[in-house]
Parts: C-alpha cells; structure tokens; sequence
C-alpha cells in the first residue's frame, strides 16, 4: 500500500523519456511508417522547458521563478501534421503567456511583502511539468502537472490532459471518443474503488457533482484505454493527492470508440514522478499499478534516490542525478520496460533499464541519454525526443575522438530489453559540426556513405576547410566537404599518451579547430 506521503511529494518532480527514428547510415528518418503494414503508427515529439527567475531588488535571493514546457513535432512530422504542429504551437504560446503573467503578478506581491518584512523572503512559484501519454497517426495525448506557490502553508497543483486528433490537430472532446457518457461515469465509479479506496472514503455526493459534466474532466487517451484525472480537493483531501482512474480496452471494451482503440503495436509512455500509471503488465486483463519517483537532496550532493514498483513491489536503489526522466516501453512481443535516464555530473547521462512483470527487475545501463535538439526561435533553447517508437529511437553521448563533440546513434529495444543499434558510428547534428583547417597537405579516403566503402583518394591541401562530420569514436573520423564530399581518416591510438594519431602524427599537427573540453 502506498503511504499517503508520497503523493505529497508529487508537486516536485516528473519525468519523461523519449526518442525518434533515424536510419542505420545517414541518421536521416527511415520512413517506418511507409514501410509498416499497421495503420496506426508513432510520430516523432521533441519537448524542452522553459525556465526564468527574477531576484529580489535588495538582495542576491529568488522572488518568484517559473518554468513551462514546449512541445514539438520533429522528424518531419511537423510538415506532414501542420494543423497538430499549429496546435502545439498554440498550446507552447498560451502556456508561456500564463506563467508570464504568474511571474508579474508575484513581482508586484513580493515587493509588498519584502517591504513588510523586513529581511524576510519568500519565493514564488510555478512549474507546469509535460508527459507525452500518446502520439501515434490518429492521437496525440499529454498530460500536465501545473504546480503553482503564491504563499500559503503549501502549494497546490493540477492535473490536466491535452488530446488532439493528430491529422488535423482538432481538440478532442471526451464525448467524442466514448460511446456514451453515461456509462463511462459509471465505469469511473466503479474503478475509483479498485486502487483508491483504500486512501479515503469517498463522499458519493462529491464524486457525483464531480462527474457531472464529462467535458469538465481532466483526461488523457492512452494506448491501454483512457484515463482520468482527480487533483487535490476535486473529490478527496489535499493529503489524499491526485487520483488516477484508467479504463483500460480489456477490462472497459465497450467505453471507448473502436477506431480510437486502434494503437501501434510498439509504443513509449512518459511518466510524471510520483504519479502511478496504469497498464496491464502481468498478463491477467487487469490493469496494474507502476510507479516511479526520484528524489535527490540538493543539500547534499550525493544522495538521490529512484523508486520503481509494480503493485508495491518495489525495486528501490541510491544513486546521485539532478534530474531524471522515464518512459514505458511496450514491445510488439508484448514486453514492458522501463528506460530512466539520469542527468549527473558534467552533463554525464545514462539510462537504468527495468523490466516490468509480476515484480521489478534491473536489466542493465546504457551509456548516454536522450537525443537532444537545439531549437532557436524566441529564445535558444534544447528539446529533449521522446521516445515514442521502441522499434526506432536515438540516444546520444559524448565522443571524444578527435574533439569532444555529442554524437548520437539508432537504437531499438533488443530481446534482452537492453538498446541495441546496428550504426557504425556516431552522427553529428549540423550544429555540432566543428570546421577544421587543414595546417599541411593530406591524403584521406573517399567514403561512399550508400555503399559503405571507399571510392577513392583525395589530396586536402593546406589551408582546405572541412566539417568534422561523423565518427566510430574508436578508429575512424569522417569528414564533409563544401561540395557534399564525405572522407574518411584511420587513426591509431597511443595508448601511453592516450590521444589518436594519424600517419603517426597528432591531429593538432594536421587541423587547426580541434576542441576538447576541459
């Protein structure tokens, strides 16, 4: 039985994992959905934050902070959904607005306050947390947690879900994808008792007034059926938390319309921390109730904690991270597993796998994280991908071959449960592409990328410019030229010195742009 203090703890962090598809060569989009027979198919989302503060006038202490979330299509999906892609776009603006107008209200309040009070402070606060719940060629559904701190003993915080229909980026309404009303309020009723009823006794009258207009609920569309949301003093106390009601297509068949129960057979699922999820993982036609959280203590730098459960059947572990995001995976094998990434120290990034049955089990790491994207629109800032599609997603990592540049590959869900990738080697997003000039002549090899052989070999002469275009982080560095042109060098490592070099020559002798970092 979960302890009531957990719930409390839900105003703080959530969690989210992610990744879109690319091909084994170029690291160009292998076009999945073209090549499935399914009909409903993963699109590929990016999602970043937005994060401002402003600091008390007297003092080098925060007066209000708040941050937002901003939600993509990438990959091309965002030609090919335009009216989903204006949508998101609406929701990305509209978010923005209102934590701005959060942030100049507490200007004003605090001011007051600071003039009251002397040396006294308080921070205000408001954080609007995303989880990508569905996001397939017929929905795209996410789920928001808006906390929000304006004085007061605590704060407070809700729960609300966006559902777009994907081709034509329309709202949703619940009365559209059930079959009658009715019958899913009952349903709601009757489920609320299954894993809720154990934290507090309901009053019939409230949970009534509060089902009495559908269109009024919080709610996603899910792969597994649909859920719905109860935030703090909707029908329970504060200290009861969020309840979360899933009508899952095995158990509630007749509740949602059949063409929005048609899913991918492979697909991911954001969590929010401190939120359970719920899916049938042991095979009964029941759903069960997973869990995730982590915690670190910010004032001591090396105690974090994660939690991950299956009908409190906890897997618990210490471990140091500033953040963490996680994703379900499902698998066309009808396999569940659970891929944390962790955000260490100097931007370290790795993701714990866990596979979900009747109890927990840690399978392994992987070194690296989520693909990140550099979005520069009103401001400059990263997106992270979600990772929608299990068959096809990109992690990234730090190589450090001839400059330290972050480079990511393909991956897939392997049998084990582990990412596995058939890429040769790291690919660099444009961004990241160092220019080297070239200090001396040089002869590289001419790399047909298509075939994966060389064609050929090229004399750079000094003074030549290329980009540092891709690498294996081992023994091969690929170059790009002006004209489109891709090279290849071998290198050769000095294990005493621990550097790469090339015709035995450091590769500070042959480039000038080399770029490590410290």
């Amino acid at each position: 039985m979960k302890k009531l203090v957990i719930y409390l703890m839900s105003i703080f962090l959530v969690v989210g994992m992610a990744g879109c598809a690319k091909s084994d060569s170029t690291g160009e989009h292998p076009g999945v959905a073209e090549e499935s027979s399914e009909s409903v198919l993963p699109i590929c989302v990016t999602v970043g934050e937005e994060q401002k503060s402003e600091l008390y006038a007297d003092r080098y202490e925060e007066l209000v902070t708040i941050s937002y979330p901003k939600i993509f299509l990438c990959n091309g999906d965002e030609t090919k959904y335009s009216g989903l892609s204006r949508a998101l776009d609406s929701y990305n603006r509209k978010t923005m607005e209102k934590q701005m107008k959060f942030m100049n209200d507490c200007l004003d309040s605090g001011k007051e306050y600071s003039q009251m009070m002397d040396s006294q402070t308080v921070t205000y606060e408001s954080k609007i947390n995303l989880a990508v719940r569905r996001a397939d060629t017929r929905v795209t559904s996410f789920l928001c947690c808006d906390y929000s701190y304006g004085g007061g003993a605590h704060g407070n915080y809700f729960y609300y879900g966006k559902n777009f229909d994907t081709k034509t980026g329309e709202p949703l309404k619940l009365s559209q994808v059930v079959n009658d009303t009715n019958a899913l309020t009952e349903a709601i009723k009757k489920q609320l008792k299954v894993f809720w009823s154990v934290h507090e006794e309901y009053d019939e009258a409230i949970i009534a007034n509060a089902l009495s207009d559908v269109e009024q609920l919080s709610w996603t569309l899910d792969y597994n059926g649909i859920t719905v949301y109860f935030s703090p003093y909707e029908i329970a106390s504060y200290a009861a938390g969020v309840q979360v009601v899933t009508l899952s297509n095995e158990e509630y068949p007749d509740i949602l319309k059949s063409e929005y129960q048609e899913v991918p057979k492979a697909y991911g699922v954001e969590f929010l921390s401190y939120t359970p999820f719920y899916t049938d993982v042991t095979g009964d036609g029941k759903v069960d109730e997973l869990f995730f959280s982590a915690y670190n203590d910010e004032d001591a730098t090396d105690t974090g904690y994660l939690s991950v459960s299956v009908n409190d059947t906890y897997h618990e572990e210490e471990t140091w991270f500033y953040e963490a995001k996680a994703t379900l995976l499902h698998t066309k094998d009808g396999k569940n597993y659970l891929y944390a990434e962790l955000l260490q120290d100097s931007d370290y990034r790795d993701i714990r796998c866990y596979e979900f049955s009747d109890s927990v089990t840690p399978i392994g790491k992987a070194d690296g994280g989520l693909r990140s994207r550099l979005r520069e629109e009103e401001t400059v800032m990263f997106t992270y991908d979600v990772l929608t599609n299990p068959e096809a997603f990109q992690l990234e990592r730090r190589t450090q071959h001839l400059s330290t540049v972050s480079g990511y590959k393909t991956y897939a869900v392997g049998q084990n449960g582990l990412p596995e990738t058939r890429d040769l080697r790291f690919h660099f997003d444009d961004e990241q592409m160092l220019e080297f000039s070239l200090l001396q002549d040089f002869e590289a090899e001419i790399y047909d990328e298509d075939k994966e052989t060389v064609t050929g070999n090229q004399i750079l002469k000094q003074g030549d410019k290329v980009l540092y275009y891709s690498t294996d982080n081992e023994t091969y560095a690929y170059f790009k030229q002006s004209d489109g042109t891709i090279l290849r060098v071998q290198t050769v490592l000095d294990a005493e010195h621990y550097y790469h070099t090339i015709h035995g020559m450091k590769p500070e002798e042959l480039f000038d742009g080399i770029l490590f970092a410290g």
